[in-house]
């Protein structure tokens, strides 16, 4: 039966609402060397690594993976992929300026299709190839895993990450795992998700608290030491912030359990809706960006830090309606697909 952690729902759309706040930082301030611009920077980078941590839900989940791995395929890889490609093709044709007529567009997709395995096609798309590859080992992964006591999947955690500081800090190869990457928060978050690990929850989350207090302290007081290697992404720095956030939602689920049963479900459905929102924001934004400016110094967004929340917040609820319209065409037409499919079969 699949569990669901409510608090980890609201820590995804989080996620993604971070996501958006990176691509829109610059409406902070336009000192990017000041406190503010650096303390929301900080903040909002947390958002993609989250992602990848919350990955690691997947391990409580779907214990048929590894048994039916057909279906895994079928429903979890091909239906993350035709979103993929779509935008991906989409982006494509935005970008080499291609979307003027529909004979163009449809004359442009088979190229936009070859690309999109060559390279990102915009800005964002980067994230979902890394996304993908977890995806395609995520089961025998689990398996691992799972076979692992919990002083073994500690001390893995452990060598991972005492590779990555001697990587980004020292320079130092030896041990690196490429594959791990971005791969090594899915290893974290399972390793924290383990009934073992609840004796760490206030430790792991007041180094999450430090880091992230400290990571700040090095980009405004010490921007030419070392410490400013890989700062995002997957540095130390911020595996022990994402691992401590990620924590501290897990810790506070029972709260959130007790919260209403309706809200909580409702929560539950739009952060399944993420990973489109994700797909989507870039578009949305450009879109509708420059009639959002209009609200600047309106509606008492006179202060930088208020307008972009109001940006931020209004470009992930559009991207959600957007979202929403895409599954609900994508269901209308599935439902063509098996009436048409019927209906041949019995004629």
């Amino acid at each position: 039966m699949k569990k669901i952690i409510y608090s980890l729902d609201y820590l995804r759309i989080i996620a993604c609402v971070m996501v958006i706040g990176i691509h829109n930082v610059y409406l902070v301030s336009a000192n990017t060397q000041g406190i503010a611009y650096i303390t929301v920077n900080h903040f909002v980078r947390l958002g993609l690594p989250l992602f990848f941590a919350l990955s690691s839900i997947a391990l409580e989940n779907s214990v048929e993976y590894i048994d039916d791995l057909k279906k895994y395929y079928m429903n979890k890889v091909l239906s993350l992929g035709i979103y993929f490609f779509g935008f991906s093709i989409y982006y494509y044709e935005y970008t080499n300026n291609e979307l003027y007529s529909v004979a163009s567009v449809v004359k442009n997709i088979p190229k936009g299709f070859i690309a999109t395995f060559t390279t990102s096609q915009y800005f964002h798309m980067w994230y979902m190839y890394s996304l993908i590859g977890l995806i395609l080992w995520l089961p025998f992964l689990k398996v691992l895993l799972k076979k692992l006591t919990f002083k073994q999947h500690f001390y893995l955690s452990m060598i991972l990450f005492l590779c990555m500081a001697l990587k980004i800090y020292a320079k130092i190869l030896i041990g690196e795992c490429h594959w791990t990457s971005w791969g090594i928060y899915y290893i974290l978050g399972a390793l924290v998700l383990r009934e073992e690990y609840k004796k760490y929850y206030n430790p792991t989350i007041a180094v999450g608290i430090i880091s992230f207090l400290f990571s700040i302290f090095i980009e405004k007081r010490m921007p030419e030491t070392v410490l400013m290697n890989n700062i995002f992404d997957y540095g130390p720095l911020m595996i022990m912030q994402v691992i401590g956030a990620f924590v501290l939602f897990i810790k506070i689920n029972e709260w959130v359990r007790r919260w209403n049963k309706k809200i909580n479900l409702f929560v539950h459905k739009i952060s399944l809706l993420t990973y489109l929102i994700y797909l989507c924001h870039p578009a949305v934004m450009d879109y509708s960006i420059s009639f959002l400016w209009k609200f600047k110094n309106t509606l008492c967004l006179n202060k930088e830090i208020l307008f972009f929340i109001f940006v931020v917040i209004s470009i992930f609820v559009i991207s959600a309606v957007v979202a929403v319209a895409l599954k609900l065409i994508v269901a209308l037409l599935q439902w063509i697909f098996k009436k048409v499919r019927g209906f041949i079969l019995k004629a």
